[in-house]
């Protein structure tokens, strides 16, 4: 377990990282800790966290004109930014369509199943 003191430095310079380069992965390796530790350090304290997201906001707000925005926002928050793309079309037969990162693939669905 690290001290106090370290832990608090720790988390300054996690904040600090992310205020430059939006991403926690790197903000942990740029450390020495797991993405896990840092994950475990936010869950443990929610003004940390909070503290954490804010930064990483500064860091997209700060960078984003410097590097194509969505390159930013899909690597910074993929939850909210990845590309989702999913289209049903319902006849017969069932034809599902999904585009993924540009490439699109069919798929006739076995009306026999569900």
């Amino acid at each position: 377990m690290i001290g106090d003191e370290k832990q608090l430095k720790l988390k300054e310079d996690v904040l600090l990282i992310l205020e430059r380069f939006p991403f926690y992965k790197y903000a942990a390796n740029i450390n020495r800790i797991s993405e896990d530790t840092l994950i475990r350090m936010r869950k443990e304290d929610e003004e940390f966290a909070n503290r954490c997201e804010a930064a990483k906001g500064s860091g997209i707000m700060k960078y984003g004109g410097k590097a194509n925005p969505e390159f930013i926002l899909k690597n910074a928050d993929p939850a909210t930014f990845k590309d989702k793309k999913e289209v049903e079309i319902q006849g017969e037969p069932l034809i599902i369509i999904k585009e993924t990162n540009g490439d699109t693939s069919k798929q006739v669905a076995d009306p026999s199943v569900g």
